[in-house]
């Protein structure tokens, strides 16, 4: 009576497709209890191809339901795995790097199925070189893949990647490779053939910036509170693009070869110069912001303004701050600090000389 159950239990689960799943360290399969048959799987780049036999994943799929949903019943990331699967129709899909292909398959109980699976696909191998002659990169890349443009003239992209030297598995088809050192970016065409490795090398005509910032001539780096801009050629009305910026102490800048303008800010403190770029080349800038640091202190609340040396019988206002304790960084000269407490004030002159700390407590009485 219990094995007429068991058999009555074991055959309404195979027709509602209650399986058991096992895991493995390459696979993963649904383990059918009767009327199985064997699957084997290869898969190639193009017809009359040797087997993939690296960087590949395998899924096998039932039959849609109702709402079009398909159930996984087999995982393998072998090159050519052999599973188990139950007696039925089932799409297979396979896919290799960036491409992936299907077919429909049907499992008869107690007989193999075999199937291959043409990708109609190619690899292609990026490098990028700063400069003719010179070495690939090695650092701070990016890759894309994109799609031929279509009639709107847009791309899809089809594939990215960080890494140095990529290598991508694609469907046979032209592509356009975008690659992106810091602020350099470079596009280039390509025709990929199936079953074909393509190695491309692009050539960027690139070179480095390193700024580096000091409060006066030969004195320590700068560490603290910059703010670097690089500035491309002016155009007809005088107006310079942006193209790179950061707050870094010591920032690296991949541009395109040519001239360029640094711009330097910290605090009120303002430097900037031109430099040319060549490619293949690191170029060193040091930008001397002759400035000091100014600490001031109050023991009530109120204001600080700070201006700066006399001009032209004139003062400018550098910063102001409502902290009782301000520190900031300020031009060298003679400066004139304002304190100011409801209606009342006070003010003091102070002289900052370069790369040095000058402290003032200032209080209204």
């Amino acid at each position: 009576m219990q094995s007429r159950l068991l058999l009555a239990l074991i055959g309404l689960m195979l027709l509602n497709g209650q399986l058991e799943t096992i895991l493995t360290a390459d696979e993963t399969q649904t383990q059918p209890l009767l009327g199985s048959g064997k699957v084997q799987l290869t898969a190639i780049m193009n017809e009359g191809g040797a087997p993939i036999d690296t960087d590949i994943s395998w899924e096998i799929l039932s039959k849609p339901d109702a709402e079009g949903h398909r159930r996984s019943v087999a995982q393998s990331y072998d090159p050519q795995p052999n599973l188990i699967v139950p007696a039925g129709k089932f799409l297979v899909k396979v896919k290799v790097g960036d491409t992936q292909t299907t077919a429909d398959i049907e499992v008869t109980p107690g007989q193999t199925t075999i199937k291959t699976l043409s990708l109609g696909a190619g690899r292609l191998t990026l490098t990028a070189l700063a400069a003719t002659g010179g070495n690939p990169l090695t650092r701070d890349l990016s890759w894309e893949i994109l799609s031929s443009s279509r009639e709107d003239d847009q791309r899809d992209q089809i594939a990215s990647s960080d890494d140095a030297q990529p290598t991508f598995t694609l469907p046979a088809n032209p592509y356009l490779i975008s690659v992106k050192w810091g602020e350099t970016v470079v596009n280039q065409t390509v025709e990929l053939t199936a079953g074909k490795q393509l190695q491309t090398q692009i050539i960027l005509n690139a070179g480095s910036l390193i700024p580096t910032a000091t409060m006066t001539d030969g004195a320590a780096p700068a560490t603290t509170d910059l703010s670097w801009e690089v500035l491309g050629q002016p155009n007809a009305e005088g107006d310079r693009p942006s193209l790179g910026a950061s707050n870094d102490a010591q920032p690296q800048f991949h541009l395109a070869a040519g001239r360029y303008l640094v711009k330097l800010v910290r605090g009120p403190l303002r430097a900037q110069q031109e430099i040319e770029v060549i490619a293949g080349q690191t170029a060193a800038l040091t930008l001397n912001l002759n400035g000091g640091t100014l600490q001031l202190h109050a023991t009530q609340d109120g204001s600080w303004e700070i201006f700066g040396p006399l001009i032209n019988g004139e003062r400018q206002v550098l910063t102001y701050s409502y902290d009782k304790d301000f520190k900031t960084f300020v031009p060298v000269g003679n400066l004139l600090v304002v304190r100011h407490r409801n209606d009342d004030k006070i003010e003091q002159q102070v002289e900052i000389k370069a790369n040095a700390l000058s402290e003032l407590t200032l209080d209204v009485k």
